[in-house]
């Protein structure tokens, strides 16, 4: 029956996912600057985990950076405001992914991939981990539809191209945003 249904089959194993089985959850023992020191976790570099308080209310999520003797070393995703001895870790069993596809077009994200626009949850079958093999760039698609920007000396002394990636680097406050 869920072969019928792809979507609600891979939602079902990005949330068993998530579910803590046997040890993959742990307790913070030391805070020290920003960060974390978690006892009681087994874990894998690279790993994110979920920052809980005792009544299930998600804190933050943190990625596992290292370990020293028997602790799991945290670097937080975020501010760490709530956070007590108290505060439970969970492993996730997975790196930072992110979602790609169709769904993501015309969509804004923050920096963990999740959406940030107030348009609800991005609905796509595939996610990328952060940490994967950049594409080769000989295997992209050549640029042949120039893009004309409105400004003339970007046109006349450097053509851009569509789908072409650009960056825009200068010092705060001689108008990149402006330009844009």
């Amino acid at each position: 029956m869920l072969a019928e249904m792809p979507l609600l089959e891979t939602a079902l194993e990005r949330e068993l996912a998530t579910l803590a089985f046997g040890r993959r959850y742990g307790k913070v023992v030391e805070l020290v600057g920003t960060m974390l020191k978690v006892a009681g976790v087994q874990v894998s570099l690279g790993e994110v985990c979920e920052l809980r308080q005792r009544d299930g209310t998600l804190l933050q999520r943190a990625e596992v950076v290292g370990f020293s003797r028997d602790l799991a070393l945290l670097a937080p995703f975020g501010e760490l405001v709530g956070l007590s001895r108290e505060t439970r870790v969970i492993g996730l069993g997975r790196p930072l992914a992110v979602p790609v596809g169709p769904a993501l077009l015309g969509r804004v994200l923050d920096g963990l991939g999740e959406p940030s626009d107030g348009q609800g949850a991005i609905a796509c079958d595939t996610w990328v981990p952060i940490q994967a093999q950049a594409p080769d760039p000989m295997r992209r698609r050549l640029i042949e539809q120039p893009m004309p920007t409105g400004v003339r000396i970007v046109d006349g002394l450097m053509t851009l191209g569509e789908g072409q990636r650009m960056g825009i680097f200068a010092a705060a406050g001689v108008g990149k945003s402006t330009l844009m």
